[in-house]
């Protein structure tokens, strides 16, 4: 009896044995899938890059596996010591005219595509170029910066200000953007277009000339050159206006880094806060959001080294695209302590040296807004 009771109790404590052996195993596999997950351990194949680019710029391409899905990623990265400079670049005086990033980056080393845009080519939020803002920023959105110290900053900017006219003070919604609010005046110069946007009657366009009133309407007007037009809501005067009275505005940017930026350009969200993963929805329509996309996405690492990168989508079997989650992961890998996403879907686009070196998923490539750019110093 003795003997059979020994046997049964080697025998229970083999079988405890095997299970705490089984679950260190379990759990040892299990956490080698999920930090394999957050480096991208599916899959990543370094790709070739085209022969006329090789040595020629700081560029890369891969193939990575993204949720079980192909994806054709390519990487800029800027050097802080690097003979390139970074901005933000329009393809025509025309604010609202549409080209291609191949156009616009025609004498450039290298350009991405950027900002959010409607249909007829107004760039939508923040843009600034050699110092001097082009475009006010929508719903305090985040935006991407370079100093004339050639600094990179990303964070979320506002503006405030306000406008004096004919002993009225209105508080200035913004510059050169679409009206979306019947609070507030706009103000819009010629970087706009000819004319002022289209509004109802209840709506005065006033047309400013060396500070003072020249014309009141009802109705669009065309706005001269060197001068501009202030647009807003008739039931926020309390005094009439008149013909020849004094007009002035002012404005900031909050925070104030902002006010002294040399090239700004807003899109969003932002995918990279202080070396963590942060998605913060800034009233962005669902669709940038959900699924699998093309995607075009900036950031900078703690040392200040650029990092550009584009995701091609809608491409089965060949790049399907990444979620934003996916696309900060990206960014993280490769360094990334500030991150933010760019316009995506049809306008991804990378070009370097004169070639468009991804594969966009609309032939030809769409037109858009504006585009980063890169230049030899």
């Amino acid at each position: 009896c003795f003997e059979r009771s020994f046997e049964k109790i080697s025998f229970y404590r083999g079988i405890c044995c095997m299970f705490k052996l089984s679950f260190k195993y379990f759990l040892f596999v299990f956490l080698l899938i999920i930090t394999c997950g957050q480096v991208f351990a599916e899959e990543t194949t370094v790709l070739p890059l085209i022969p006329d680019l090789q040595n020629s710029f700081p560029h890369s391409r891969y193939r990575y596996t993204l949720g079980g899905r192909p994806a054709i990623v390519n990487v800029i990265t800027i050097e802080e010591e690097s003979p390139y400079e970074v901005r933000l670049a329009f393809g025509s005086r025309k604010m609202r005219a549409r080209h291609s990033v191949r156009y616009i980056a025609r004498y450039a080393y290298a350009g991405v595509n950027a900002q959010y845009f409607k249909g007829d080519g107004t760039p939508l939020g923040l843009s600034i170029v050699n110092g001097k803002l082009l475009t006010g920023p929508l719903f305090s959105r985040t935006a991407f910066g370079v100093t004339e110290d050639e600094e990179y900053k990303i964070g979320e900017v506002s503006l405030s200000g306000r406008v004096s006219i004919s002993g009225n003070t209105l508080p200035l919604t913004n510059i050169n953007q679409p009206i979306m609010s019947s609070k507030g005046a706009y103000i819009y110069n010629n970087l706009w277009g000819r004319y002022t946007p289209e509004t109802s009657s209840e709506y005065y366009h006033v047309v400013v000339k060396r500070g003072r009133i020249k014309e009141i309407a009802t109705g669009r007007v065309r706005i001269p050159a060197k001068s501009y037009a202030v647009v807003f809501n008739k039931k926020q005067l309390k005094k009439n206006l008149e013909c020849k009275a004094r007009v002035r505005y002012k404005y900031t940017l909050t925070p104030d880094i902002w006010n002294d930026m040399e090239y700004a350009v807003a899109a969003g969200p932002v995918l990279v806060r202080n070396g963590k993963k942060f998605i913060q929805n800034q009233r962005f329509q669902n669709d940038i959001f959900k699924g699998k996309a093309p995607r075009t996405a900036i950031g900078f690492s703690k040392d200040n080294r650029l990092i550009i990168l584009t995701v091609d989508g809608r491409q089965k079997g060949v790049s399907e695209g990444a979620t934003l989650s996916e696309l900060a992961d990206l960014m993280l890998s490769f360094g990334a302590y500030q991150a933010m996403n760019f316009d995506g879907g049809g306008s991804t686009q990378m070009v370097i040296n004169g070639h468009l070196i991804n594969c966009p998923s609309e032939k030809p490539a769409r037109k858009v807004s504006n585009a980063i750019v890169i230049y030899r110093k």
